[in-house]
């Protein structure tokens, strides 16, 4: 078995040293300039900033719509209740209309 960095006993060439995934992460952030990183920062700053007004757009236009719903609602629970007491009405009536001698 081969270490990285050992000769290959074959050729006498080094193998190449093998990195894991956090380590070419880590790698890459330690070679980034200072430039590099605000502007990276900025852009997720930017990414992150539009993501909330998305957010705030989207929850503005939802209450909206809750709030006319209750609206709606309110206006039904009324009509609701007027037939209801249609309905007692009409019912008062038969039966009077029932018990009424002939």
């Amino acid at each position: 078995m081969l270490l990285p960095g050992r000769s290959n006993s074959s050729t006498g060439a080094p193998e190449p040293k093998s990195y894991s995934a956090g380590d070419t992460l880590k790698a890459e952030r330690f070679e980034m300039t200072i430039d590099e990183r605000i502007e990276r920062l900025t852009e997720r700053h930017e990414a992150l900033a539009q993501s909330v007004e998305i957010l705030r757009d989207t929850v503005h236009e939802t209450s909206a719509t809750v709030n006319a719903l209750g609206g709606m609602m309110a206006q039904l629970l009324g009509v609701m209740k007027t037939l209801a007491e249609t309905v007692q009405d009409h019912e008062r009536r038969i039966t009077g209309i029932e018990g009424a001698p002939s």
